[in-house]
C-alpha cells in the first residue's frame, strides 16, 4: 500500500462509492497488519503509525459521506 496519496485529492473520474470502497479496503488491510504486529509483541512505533493511516482514511470517509449529502437549512 502507498501511503503518499493519503488525504490527497483523488481521481475525480473515481465516484464517491468507488473511493469509499478502496478506504474500506486500505482500512481492512491495515487492520490485519496492525493485529499482525500486536500479535507479535513489538514495534510499538509502527503499530501507532498505521492507526494514525487508519484514522486519516476514517476522516477521509467521514468527509466524502458528508460531501455526497445534501444541504437541509431547517
Amino acid at each position: 500500500m502507498d501511503n503518499s496519496d493519503i488525504g490527497s485529492d483523488a481521481d475525480p473520474a473515481i465516484s464517491i462509492a468507488e473511493r469509499l470502497d478502496e478506504i474500506k479496503s486500505e482500512r481492512k488491510e491495515l487492520d490485519m497488519r496492525i493485529e499482525a504486529l500486536t500479535l507479535q509483541g513489538g514495534a510499538d512505533l509502527e503499530v501507532a503509525s498505521l492507526k494514525r493511516i487508519k484514522l486519516k482514511l476514517k476522516d477521509e470517509m467521514t468527509k466524502l459521506i458528508d460531501s455526497s449529502l445534501p444541504d437541509i437549512i431547517a
